[in-house]
């Protein structure tokens, strides 16, 4: 047998990780601690340290493998074509996790049972906030696809019917009965959600037809990061400028990892989007239902870029939409296309990255 300081860092990063949710799910959550966790691996506090400087980097390594195991759930429940059968899988792959590892929701609780004022632990709190989020927005998305002004309302009623039903479930000591409690409550939710009553006024954020109106901004960027260094799963923020995107436009979104369920909830969407690797993430281009390819001029020399772009439009005729990315912003571009009355919009991420949007007047003569 290869002795433990043999292993790799990956290896016992996983071992240490194991070992708290090992000690969360005896029912100890005050236990995890880098001591009781370093005399469960079998090692001492300072080689714990070399892979996790705390107890809070401990406790977000707990929940980042929660957020990777129900990103896996949820990769697979956006598939289902039916809202509330996506629902009850979703659920149902929340009991399982929690069932397999009723130490996770303990430790959420305690801690935020013990929070207040001056917290502690910030980065943990964080984690908890945005892994909160992240289910409530797949429950909105879900709901979306059968009642999108009832979705956001519900998909906040949802989460708090799931997570009181767990509460519940764990005061009881863990018994047999959490699936069976689970159905009844999202059978009374799906009962008031058919009634209407999670149903939104016209004109707010999440008004009548909310996710079918189409917006008017051509280029849009987000940099989803913002968003999760607050707490919050982006996924919201995310869907919210999509609305806003006119359907010929772009959205331009940044994130720090591979967003595999977004890029399934994309897909079935019908959106198309390009996915690329960078030094510190991944930029997605998504495309509205109506616009074109992106056109990618990066390795081409001035002027070339420009008279691809005006020969571009010129071809495409009145009303022609073009998207290009280009290594710098086309400043002497600018006013060609001006002259011609061409709408153009430019967006500049840095790196190289800029993207160019323009629209040919429908006059046949301009």
């Amino acid at each position: 047998m290869a002795s433990p300081s043999r292993k790799s860092r990956s290896d016992r990063r996983k071992e240490i990780l194991a070992a708290a949710l090992a000690l969360c799910d005896e029912g100890a959550p005050a236990r995890v601690t880098t001591r009781g966790v370093a005399e469960r691996v079998g090692v001492s506090q300072p080689a714990l340290f070399r892979h996790f400087r705390s107890r809070e980097e401990v406790l977000c390594g707990i929940l980042e493998l929660v957020r990777e195991r129900l990103g896996d759930v949820a990769e697979r429940v956006l598939s289902e074509p039916d809202a509330r059968e996506a629902v009850r899988s979703l659920v149902a792959g929340i009991c399982a996790l929690v069932r397999e590892h009723p130490g996770i929701p303990r430790l959420l609780f305690d801690d935020l049972s013990r929070s207040g004022p001056g917290d502690r632990l910030p980065a943990f709190r964080r984690g908890i906030r945005s892994l909160t989020s992240m289910q409530r927005s797949l429950f909105s998305a879900l709901l979306a696809r059968e009642k999108p002004s009832s979705a956001e309302l519900g998909g906040t009623a949802l989460l708090s019917i799931v997570q009181g039903t767990i509460l519940s479930w764990l005061l009881e000591d863990g018994g047999g009965g959490l699936e069976a409690g689970m159905d009844r409550a999202l059978s009374c939710f799906f009962a008031g959600f058919e009634r209407g009553i999670f149903k939104e006024k016209v004109g707010t954020a999440g008004g009548e037809g909310r996710e079918d109106r189409a917006g008017t901004e051509v280029l849009l960027a987000f940099d989803a990061r913002e968003d999760l260094e607050r707490g919050v799963d982006p996924f919201d923020s995310i869907r919210a400028r999509l609305r806003a995107l006119a359907p010929e436009g772009l959205l331009l979104l940044e994130v720090p990892f591979d967003p595999a369920p977004l890029r399934r909830w994309l897909e079935i969407e019908g959106l198309r989007f390009a996915a690329e690797e960078g030094e510190e993430g991944f930029l997605l281009v998504i495309r509205g239902p109506e616009a074109p390819e992106v056109l990618d001029l990066r390795g081409l020399e001035p002027p070339e870029p420009m008279v691809r772009i005006l020969t571009a439009l010129q071809e495409g005729g009145p009303g022609a939409v073009l998207c290009a990315r280009l290594p710098r912003r086309p400043n002497l571009l600018f006013p060609r296309l001006d002259e011609r009355g061409i709408r153009h919009a430019c967006l500049d991420l840095g790196e190289g990255r800029v993207f160019l949007h323009a629209v040919r007047p429908q006059e046949a003569g301009a």
